[in-house]
């Protein structure tokens, strides 16, 4: 098993060379959108900054979202950020106008990307431009916890077809045999289209993050038993995964697909942890294999999709996964 180094967002930054990072992350309605660059700033580790507020006018939840955005440039600015480094952006844009706004940080030396609240279509793209791109030396990602997800409300709706991520298009669809699908908390319309004729895989494996948080494993156990009764299976192929652990995660999808040997496809609806791994994986295949990425991106989220920040031994729980190392991908 290969060691990649992942732990404490300030545990690893301790550890690493010093050096300056350019840093990518979303300010959202969320509090811990700008946890990680907030840590980066006291270390004194900024180099330049991009930070997306990225909105969907046609989101059921536009005003509240609106109100609780503003919230968080407020707070960015007050931590000393400056407006100038905040891009406004479509949810729903073309692949190559997400490339453009990271276009000047994809040529960076040392760069963190903070997913914690960056859409999947943005931070799936960003990945692999930076893996592929040998003057990236150093690539950081970072994710925060939250003290808790809306306990009662979905966390998203309105999806969209099911379609591929930007950039994770497939050479060729007929020849994923299995899909590999990451659990989370809503469904998205997922377990219809298993039943549909836009379902073209024999076979279905599950990836279920364990544990979950507070009582979050209802919701992942309902989304399986959705997808059980639509697809009227007794047994389902699951697999446990640790939602915190990157590594031990693309490990596990790298044994699901007998070490790349198994043609997939890959269905992110799980944490961003998970999604982070399916990522590493599409990206990481070699001899110019493409694995297709398919989801079905919610045009709405609840305003209140989560709230503050979890805090562990006084210190917040934002962990940091190190992809690449002097030039060397890890994954």
């Amino acid at each position: 098993m290969r060691y990649r180094p992942w732990g404490n967002l300030s545990w690893m930054l301790d550890r690493l060379r010093q050096r300056s990072w350019d840093t990518v992350g979303s300010l959202s309605m969320e509090t811990r959108s700008t946890e990680a660059w907030r840590v980066l700033k006291l270390k004194g580790l900024l180099r330049q900054t991009v930070m997306l507020d990225i909105r969907n006018p046609q989101s059921t939840y536009a005003s509240e979202c609106a109100v609780q955005i503003t919230h968080r440039l407020n707070e960015f600015s007050q931590l000393g950020g400056s407006m100038v480094d905040v891009r406004k952006m479509p949810l729903f844009c073309r692949s190559g106008e997400i490339e453009e706004v990271f276009r000047r940080v994809c040529d960076s030396e040392s760069v963190v990307v903070d997913i914690s609240c960056l859409p999947k279509r943005y931070f799936f793209l960003l990945i692999k431009l930076l893996l592929k791109n040998p003057r990236n030396k150093d690539l950081l990602v970072t994710y925060t916890v939250p003290q808790q997800y809306d306990p009662e409300k979905p966390l998203a709706e309105d999806p969209e077809p099911w379609t591929c991520l930007p950039g994770f298009l497939p050479r060729d669809d007929t020849t994923a045999t299995t899909l590999v699908v990451g659990i989370g908390y809503e469904p998205l319309g997922l377990p219809q289209i298993l039943e549909s004729s836009e379902f073209r895989q024999d076979e279905l494996r599950i990836l279920f993050p364990f544990p979950s948080p507070g009582r979050g494993y209802e919701r992942n156990w309902r989304f399986v038993l959705d997808i059980a009764r639509r697809r009227q299976a007794n047994n389902l192929n699951i697999s446990r995964v640790d939602n915190k652990d990157v590594s031990a995660i693309f490990d596990a999808i790298n044994k699901v697909t007998d070490n790349g040997k198994t043609a997939v496809a890959l269905a992110p609806f799980g944490p961003k942890t998970l999604s982070l791994a399916m990522c590493l994986y599409a990206t990481s295949e070699p001899d110019g294999k493409e694995v297709p990425v398919y989801y079905t991106q919610p045009r709405s989220y609840n305003p209140n999709y989560s709230s503050g920040i979890k805090v562990v031994n006084g210190v917040s729980e934002t962990y940091g996964y190190l992809l690449k190392q002097d030039g060397q991908s890890l994954y």
